[in-house]
């Protein structure tokens, strides 16, 4: 209803953007429908619910925030954790230690058994397997000049001070170096207890799981190529291995390769490899199965060699 302050004004008028101070939500970034820096921004003296965008923008803002936060604190890089589930994962020990009243002959064995360099020496662990100090470090290369000589004496006479840790948390690719060049690291959760140990050779197998599946992945994907372009198979630009798959599995195609054997099981094999595939590049290392990719591989390389036996 027009009031007298207000029937002399005209509401269809399009009126100038006044001064305003820099907005405390969004500091004039530009990225609130309700801020003049905003290049769909348009001022409107008669909307009383431009509120809703700022609190559309605060929405945004604060989802933004979150999901940051997270990938800061579980991180989309590899970290040390993941090789200490790696661990646990494929039944490997997961703290390598000695107690220091233990005898040297006591540590060659353990050595042996376990095919490891060196190992922490502490006094107790506690129900949980964690510790919350480590007394020093002990290996083949205190002990073997004079093994013969000191096989009765207690570990703890010929032990080093400890001085590789980290945190599970840490980066794996900025650590990895670091970890390669020495025999032992001593790891801790957040809590500042040590409850796990990591060689060279554990970081070796780590990548070990991750490369194999690389490499079937992508000898999968250049054996679909290789048989399309034997039979002069036209594939879009910038192709994907979805591109090849769809190409390969075309039931024309197809019917002409030398294959005796049922179309649609290859065909849901090569669907569950894309997903593989996806799962393998976004770090999902659980989701891979090895075994499939493999007999698939297998498969697909008997295709290929019939192929170009003609």
């Amino acid at each position: 209803m027009l009031t007298e302050e207000t029937s002399g004004l005209d509401f269809d008028k399009e009126y100038d953007t006044p001064d305003f101070d820099v907005c405390e939500i969004c500091n004039d970034d530009g990225k609130c429908l309700d801020n003049k820096n905003h290049p769909n921004y348009k001022y409107d003296p008669w909307d009383d619910l431009t509120y809703l965008l700022c609190w559309g923008y605060i929405r945004g803002r604060d989802a933004k925030k979150k999901e940051l936060d997270t990938m800061n604190k579980e991180g989309a890089n590899l970290k040390i954790k993941d090789v200490i589930d790696y661990k646990v994962n494929n039944g490997k020990t997961l703290f390598h230690y000695i107690n220091g009243d233990k005898s040297i002959a006591e540590l060659v064995a353990y050595l042996t058994k376990h095919k490891i360099q060196a190992c922490a020496v502490i006094k107790d662990v506690s129900d949980d397997g964690m510790v919350e100090d480590i007394e020093g470090e002990i290996g083949w290369g205190e002990i073997a000049r004079n093994i013969v000589n000191i096989m009765n004496d207690p570990v703890k006479k010929h032990m080093k001070s400890p001085n590789h840790t980290m945190f599970d948390s840490e980066s794996l690719i900025k650590t990895n170096r670091v970890i390669s060049k020495k025999r032992i690291f001593y790891i801790k959760n957040n809590d500042k207890k040590y409850y796990a140990t990591i060689t060279p050779d554990n970081l070796l197998s780590f990548y070990s799981e991750i490369v194999e599946p690389f490499s079937y992945l992508r000898e999968i994907e250049m054996i679909l190529k290789a048989i399309l372009i034997k039979y002069d198979v036209k594939i879009p630009g910038n192709p994907t291995i979805f591109d090849y798959n769809k190409a390969f599995f075309n039931r024309d195609f197809f019917s002409t390769l030398p294959y005796s054997l049922p179309r649609k099981p290859l065909a849901k094999n090569l669907a569950a490899i894309i997903d593989i595939r996806n799962a393998f590049f976004h770090h999902r290392v659980k989701e891979i199965d090895t075994g499939l990719l493999k007999d698939t591989w297998k498969e697909l390389k008997a295709i290929l060699n019939e192929v170009y036996k003609k």
